[in-house]
C-alpha cells in the first residue's frame, strides 16, 4: 500500500508534465497557463515539495509557491486561481438598468489578488447581489 501511494505521485507528475508540454505547445503567444493545471502542480507540490515539482514541470519555483498557498483564502475554500482573468468594465446605469435612477447603495466586493467587483445600486433595486457576488467569487450557486 505504501509502495503504490510512493509510484502515485510520480505517475501524477509525468500526466500533469505531459498535459502542461501539450498546453505549451498549442497556445497562442503568452497565455497563462489554465488555473486547473496549476491547482494540479500545486497540489502535487505539497505532497512532493515545490523544488522537485517545479523542476519536473519546468514552473516557474515563486509562482509555484504562490498558487501552493491560494488554496485556504478565505473564501470557503474555493481556489483564487479558479477565478477567470477579466480586464475593467465600467457599465452605465443607464447600460444595466435601461433608465437613469436615483442613486442607492454602493458595494463593494475585492479578492484575495486585489480584483475588485463594484456595484453602484439604484434605490430600490431588485438585483440579487448575494447571487452576484458568489458568481463574482468562482462559485455555482
Amino acid at each position: 500500500m505504501v509502495q503504490q501511494r510512493q509510484l502515485a505521485g510520480p505517475r501524477r507528475m509525468e500526466r500533469l508534465r505531459v498535459r502542461i508540454e501539450m498546453w505549451r505547445s498549442s497556445r497562442e503567444k503568452l497565455q497563462p497557463m489554465p488555473a486547473r493545471l496549476w491547482r494540479e502542480a500545486a497540489a502535487l507540490a505539497r505532497e512532493l515539495g515545490a523544488g522537485p515539482v517545479g523542476r519536473a514541470l519546468g514552473l516557474n519555483h515563486q509562482a509555484l509557491k504562490k498558487h501552493m498557498e491560494v488554496r485556504g483564502n478565505g473564501w470557503g475554500g474555493a481556489d483564487v486561481a479558479e477565478a477567470p482573468t477579466a480586464g475593467f468594465v465600467e457599465l452605465a446605469r443607464t447600460q444595466v438598468l435601461g433608465m437613469v435612477a436615483a442613486t442607492g447603495p454602493i458595494v463593494e466586493v475585492s479578492d484575495a489578488r486585489g480584483v475588485k467587483l463594484t456595484v453602484r445600486l439604484a434605490a430600490g433595486s431588485s438585483l440579487n447581489l448575494a447571487e452576484l457576488v458568489e458568481i463574482f467569487r468562482g462559485r455555482s450557486v
